[in-house]
């Protein structure tokens, strides 16, 4: 399998990086810097310390400063690093990783949790374990004080559904809990301005995601990556749109979709930033802002990771 979202590279320079989105040209991948080597670092690799780029800005910055030849714009919009497949020494495969965990035994607790967690989602929704897998720091080796279980998931068709009830039925069974006030406070503090809401509705928004939450004390993430997935080829622009979500069916998937209804018309919308995976719900009035399609078949936004938000319109529903 080649790799894909929720994948990690490394290249001949050392440099770590997570695999973007799930279509790639033949000779490179779509990926963007996650640790690059750095006597500052505060994470160890081999014997070599590391420092983590913890935002798309500062993975574009640090690309822009050491890698500017391989910088280029994704499907017409933002900036992504470009890797060719020659520059690399080392493939990460969050499924390989997880299996790995299960048959040799976790060296860590968080590591434990991660394989656990996994185990349990595969088991109540009946989708086989070798479909599931870790990313982020379990995945590299490179944990630190911060780090959180990132599962990911490749469902078969007709399989989605059933991962996400699985992770429903787990928060029914108090086996996890919403992210509580003090981190969701800190996550607030430090991204607040982009989340572009009141604490209030970024706390309750929160607070209802069964992807995201606390479980044996730290926090986690669970991705469910459509397969195979393909969006239209046009001319993009800047565009905002209010209205009324109309579907949200595909609201926990990746990347994450919602039918939105304005008065110019109902728009297709599509979330490649994690923050917005089951953000928005049926009959919730938004706004919505990101890349829109001109030029194309259908009506349609797109939001990543360096353009696009949503929020929510006073009277919510």
């Amino acid at each position: 399998m080649r790799p894909i979202e929720g994948w990690a590279v490394r290249d001949k320079l050392g440099v770590i990086y997570y695999v973007f989105g799930t279509k790639h040209p033949r000779e490179t991948l779509w990926v963007l810097p996650k640790f690059v080597p750095s006597d500052e670092g505060d994470r160890i690799f081999r014997g070599r310390g590391y420092k983590k780029l913890g935002s798309y800005r500062e993975a574009i910055d640090w690309s822009l400063r050491n890698l500017s030849e391989n910088v280029r714009p994704f499907n017409r919009r933002g900036l992504m690093v470009s890797l060719p497949w020659s520059s690399l020494i080392e493939i990460y495969s969050p499924r390989r990783r997880l299996i790995e965990i299960i048959e040799k035994g976790a060296v860590y607790r968080i590591e434990e949790a991660a394989a656990s967690l996994a185990m349990a989602l595969s088991s109540i929704s009946g989708v086989p374990i070798d479909l599931f897998g870790v990313s982020g720091s379990i995945l590299v080796g490179l944990l630190g004080r911060g780090s959180d279980i990132n599962i990911v998931c490749y469902p078969r068709p007709g399989e989605t559904e059933r991962i996400y009830y699985a992770a429903a039925r787990l928060r029914s069974m108090g086996v996890t809990a919403p992210v509580p006030d003090e981190r969701l406070r800190a996550e607030y503090r430090r991204y607040g301005e982009a989340y572009r809401m009141s604490w209030n509705i970024y706390r309750s928004v929160e607070e209802r995601k069964l992807l995201r939450g606390i479980y044996h004390g730290f926090t986690y993430t669970v991705k469910i990556v459509r397969q195979p997935f393909e969006e239209p080829d046009g001319r993009w622009v800047r565009g905002r749109i209010e209205g009324m979500v109309m579907d949200d069916s595909l609201r926990y998937l990746y990347p994450s979709e919602y039918k939105v209804a304005s008065l110019s018309g109902l728009y297709r919308v599509l979330s490649y930033n994690d923050i917005f995976c089951e953000h928005a719900m049926r009959n919730e009035r938004v706004v919505v802002e990101g890349w829109e399609l001109k030029d194309g078949y259908e009506r349609l936004i797109v939001l990543d990771h360096q353009y696009g938000h949503i929020t929510f319109k006073a009277g919510r529903t």
